[in-house]
């Protein structure tokens, strides 16, 4: 009886032994299988890299395309060119080069101040520019300054839609102020309850509304 159970007893340790092995084994078949090769694991590497540099320069160029509708689109600005007499130069049309005067072809519609002088425009003179794309450049001549600001009517108002320069006086108090329009840029001269002109520029249709009490018109430089 104790010989049988013995057997008995061998038989079931053996059987215990294979099923254990037999499960391991099944569970380092199942790690090798789910382990990554060399070659699998470079090329995962590859495609994490790739996808980094995607994202990266993504992220580039759209910091890039709002840090160049920042510069081009600014804000309203006012300032002081502390001049009695400008010379106004509307260009609805931009312009070519035009070498008597040294100018460089500008096609975007836009607007150049200056102070008044019967020599030119040298760059001594340049006060303002303002173009319909709504950029703008002021001299260090010109003074920021907020507060007062052109306001009122315009008298005797005249609208050109032509190229012309003008000679404008401007009245005690005046300041130069550009401000982004939709689709545009306008420019206002003047002083409070006394708006000289008042440029709106777009890239079609730009129009110069000015007083003939304070401005004469006459022809651009050519």
């Amino acid at each position: 009886m104790v010989s049988v159970l013995r057997q008995a007893a061998a038989g079931c340790a053996t059987h215990l032994g294979d099923a254990s092995r037999s499960r391991e084994g099944s569970l380092v078949d199942e790690h090798a299988h789910l382990a990554f090769s060399p070659q699998e694991k470079r090329a995962t590497r590859r495609r994490v890299r790739r996808t980094l540099l995607i994202g990266v320069s993504a992220l580039a160029v759209a910091l890039a395309a709002v840090a160049a509708t920042r510069s081009a689109t600014e804000p309203k600005r006012q300032a002081d060119c502390r001049q009695t007499l400008l010379i106004v130069l509307f260009w609805p049309k931009g312009h070519g080069a035009i070498r008597s005067v040294g100018f460089h072809a500008d096609r975007k519609p836009h607007v150049e101040i200056y102070k008044y002088g019967t020599h030119g425009y040298p760059t001594r003179n340049f006060l303002v520019y303002g173009a319909a794309n709504q950029s703008t450049r002021f001299s260090k001549t010109c003074k920021a300054t907020a507060g007062q600001e052109p306001s009122g009517t315009i008298r005797r108002r005249i609208t050109a839609r032509k190229a012309r320069a003008f000679s404008c006086r401007m009245p005690s108090g005046g300041v130069v102020q550009t401000k982004p329009i939709r689709n545009g840029l306008e420019i206002d001269l003047g002083a409070p309850r006394t708006r000289v002109v008042s440029a709106k520029l777009h890239p079609h249709g730009s129009t110069f509304d000015f007083s003939r009490q304070w401005c004469n018109p006459g022809d651009p430089p050519s």
